[in-house]
């Protein structure tokens, strides 16, 4: 139904004539009187009894059931756009984010903290998945954005990315393990023989460790693969093995060491890059956190 015939159907009732109707919503009569017209050619009923002389509308039985319509269809209809405009200035709002780990645990919670004191109702989810799982979700639409390790294998066509930040892989140790007494630098193989816990294999993070580990033919035992950051350190802190984990990480370090291995540090960077699917439209709390996370 159109607004605008309700509006003034609404104007002629609650300021008595179509005159003054006319006034209140800033139209001439003619035109008041041709809305009115029209809503009554939509409804295939008169809307008031016209009689010589009538001081104010009479409503007839179609136009009380008219007038009730028309008052809960304005009234659903300005919800509906505060609703709309509280979207464009994030007063409410939803988005779903995805990242591994580190992005999970050190880039996204200060965004979202940031984020929420000044838009207190908005819904904020994050889920926690490997790259391709990321890829994967942003693609079908599970995920708004997401934030993965960039692959020497190209995205799909219709993902776009933006450079986010290089992220530095290093090994961590118990400040008893006896590597940590070591204050100079020390060669890749100083860790054969060792024991190493660190991200799964099969992630895009574990593929970069891994890379390195065999560029240097470190003789290390791989020895247990997990996903969280502060279980990695833990497991290494307990068990005097070697925890490889992001230099984003560093405040859970905790009693540990940072080993000074350049030459297996050069070959454990890696680039995170921010993605979203450009073919679906972007809500405004979406771009609001690309652009943060941009900045």
């Amino acid at each position: 139904m159109n607004e605008d015939f309700f509006l003034a159907f609404l104007a002629i009732l609650d300021h008595g004539s179509f005159s003054n109707a006319a006034r209140k919503i800033h139209l001439t009569q003619p035109a008041i009187s041709q809305r009115i017209r029209n809503l009554e050619d939509l409804v295939g009923a008169p809307l008031f009894e016209r009689a010589p002389g009538r001081s104010r509308p009479k409503l007839t039985e179609a136009g009380r059931i008219i007038e009730k319509e028309a008052r809960s269809s304005l009234l659903r209809w300005q919800a509906t756009k505060n609703e709309i405009q509280a979207l464009k200035t994030l007063d409410r709002g939803e988005v779903t984010i995805g990242g591994g780990a580190t992005a999970v645990s050190f880039i996204l919670p200060p965004l979202i903290a940031k984020q929420l004191s000044k838009h207190p109702n908005l819904v904020i989810r994050v889920r926690e998945s490997g790259s391709a799982e990321v890829v994967k979700r942003v693609m079908n639409g599970e995920l708004d954005f997401g934030i993965i390790t960039k692959h020497r294998k190209a995205l799909p066509q219709n993902l776009q990315e933006t450079a986010l930040i290089n992220d530095q892989i290093v090994a961590v140790v118990s400040e008893t393990h006896p590597l940590a007494q070591i204050k100079t630098s020390i060669e890749p193989e100083a860790l054969n023989g060792e024991k190493l816990v660190a991200y799964e294999s099969s992630s895009a993070i574990g593929e970069v460790i891994s890379n390195a580990l065999i560029r240097y033919k470190v003789q290390a035992q791989l020895w247990t693969e997990l996903r969280s950051i502060q279980s990695i350190l833990e497991i290494a802190r307990l068990t005097s093995s070697i925890a490889l984990v992001s230099t984003l990480s560093e405040r859970l370090w905790q009693g540990m060491t940072r080993l000074n291995c350049p030459k297996l540090e050069l070959e454990m960077q890696r680039s995170l890059v921010l993605i979203w699917n450009r073919d679906r439209s972007l809500s405004t709390v979406s771009k609001q956190f690309i652009s943060s996370l941009s900045d």
